[in-house]
């Protein structure tokens, strides 16, 4: 089955639009449409149109709910988002910075990141995601708010979402359990969030699914590019601590056609080639996945700490920026997914 969310840009072809980004592909295969909605994104709501969305978020986000497919047993269920720039006169992205894109589901236990992304520098980009783990909490029919945080107060992009099905690839695997813990859109250094679950009888593996980003602020591009310490625990005993970092960006330049060079002593320094705190431009954020045993069935307290910032980079640069923090726990039916195989 195929699920189609689409805020898109009328009269212009997904090929023009997806300028210097990915080649291009399309989902796998499924039957018709059975969703479909377009519009554009814009920096404030009075320049964002609406016709069958609700806008939020001064512009950056828009909304529907929609029919959920299920995955087949065995199978999976695919989150596509494509992130799509709108041109000028010029013919070059009205927006050439790189943006965050994500997709968020509104469930009856809260809100749920499905996928986070980074648009390149001058470019969109298709990115999907896997989210069956996360099918338990969406139910039949879901409330979806596809973001993304532009400043330029004209449209700047056409985000599309797909939900698709296919049949193999889940393994063994059989969600059964899954609960949002937090979707924090600013976290600070030295502060923290928690979350009560309480884990099912009849589950097994159950497991956090988390995404962590740091990004500048104010002209600041502190925690964009020094990590910070982040430390997980459960009923009050640490059980992980790891700091986000990627530091791949270097094989992403066809991913970023706009990158400027930050340092004039090296000219051959891209900006999209700078390590980063958890992400990359031109790619989606790969969630991290924390085995945690120690979630036995009843009530837990999981709590995640952001430790004090390291000392400054440079004494003329202030310590500014936040952290974009998603996270939910995910467990598997003890009964295995009757598969017929993935190979």
């Amino acid at each position: 089955m195929l699920t189609f969310f689409h805020l898109g840009v009328a009269g212009t072809t997904l090929a023009t639009l997806l300028w210097g980004s990915h080649p291009w592909q399309d989902p796998p295969s499924g039957p018709p449409l059975t969703f479909r909605m377009e519009g554009t994104v814009a920096f404030r709501p009075e320049d964002t149109p609406k016709n069958e969305f609700v806008v939020f978020g001064a512009g950056h986000e828009v909304q529907s709910t929609l029919d959920i497919p299920p995955a087949p047993p065995g199978g999976r269920l695919l989150v596509v988002l494509d992130a799509i720039p709108i041109l000028g006169d010029d013919g070059l992205p009205v927006d050439n910075w790189t943006r965050p894109a994500r997709v968020v589901a509104q469930t009856p236990s809260g809100d749920l990141e499905l996928i986070r992304a980074m648009t390149g520098y001058g470019a969109g980009g298709r990115f999907v995601q896997d989210i069956t783990p996360l099918v338990p909490a969406l139910g039949q029919r879901c409330k979806l708010k596809a973001a993304l945080a532009g400043y330029p107060k004209v449209p700047t992009w056409s985000l599309r979402v797909q939900l698709v099905t296919e049949e193999k690839g889940a393994g063994h695997r059989n969600p059964k359990f899954c609960q949002p813990l937090w979707l924090e859109e600013v976290m600070r250094p030295s502060s923290s969030v928690s979350q009560t679950v309480t884990i099912p009888e009849g589950v097994r593996a159950p497991r956090i699914i988390l995404r962590s980003t740091g990004h500048s602020a104010i002209g600041s591009a502190y925690h964009e590019f020094v990590s910070l310490t982040h430390v997980v625990r459960v009923d009050g005993q640490e059980v992980a601590r790891f700091r986000p970092w990627r530091e791949d960006g270097g094989t992403t330049r066809r991913l970023n056609p706009s990158a400027g060079r930050p340092d004039p002593s090296k000219p051959n320094l891209l900006a999209s080639d700078l390590d980063r705190s958890g992400w990359v431009p031109g790619q989606k954020v790969e969630p991290r996945i924390l085995p945690l045993p120690e979630l036995t069935p009843g009530p837990h307290t999981v709590t995640l700490e952001l430790l004090t910032a390291p000392p400054k980079m440079d004494r003329n640069q202030p310590i500014e920026g936040y952290w974009m923090q998603s996270a939910a726990v995910v467990a598997d039916d003890e009964v295995l997914a009757p598969s017929p195989g993935t190979r």
